[in-house]
């Protein structure tokens, strides 16, 4: 039924949609991680969806992907969706730095301040 649905869905609709997935951290894990898939099946090799992502959604897709890693990781295959049209071999420079920016907000959060031994700038 889903698949169906996304099949039908307008490049307009999908970004809508991808809202409307973010309403379901709430419901079972099972449910979200259905809807990432069908999300990733969005993404990938599509470089107009991609371009027309905007950065809260990519904010919100990064914060989830921080929060839910263990229990759906394939936040990370939207995230390089997003980030790299595959089937162009194209780079999006603008949403790769999107999701740096936001990991870099988030890692501190999930991770923790750097240990003792460990270099930074």
């Amino acid at each position: 039924m889903r698949i169906k649905l996304l099949s039908e869905l307008t490049s307009k609709c999908i970004l809508f949609y991808l809202l409307l997935v973010f309403c379901l951290i709430y419901c079972s894990f099972t449910d979200l991680l259905d809807d990432v898939v069908l999300l990733v099946q969005t993404f990938i090799g599509n470089q107009v969806t991609c371009l027309k992502i905007l950065p809260q959604q990519i904010q919100a897709i990064v914060e989830l992907a921080a929060f839910h890693l263990e229990k759906v990781p394939e936040f990370l295959d939207l995230l390089n969706d997003i980030v790299k049209v595959s089937d162009l071999g194209l780079t999006l420079k603008r949403n790769q730095a999107y999701v740096m920016k936001f990991l870099m907000q988030v890692a501190l959060t999930v991770f923790g301040p750097p240990h003792k031994g460990c270099i930074t700038n």
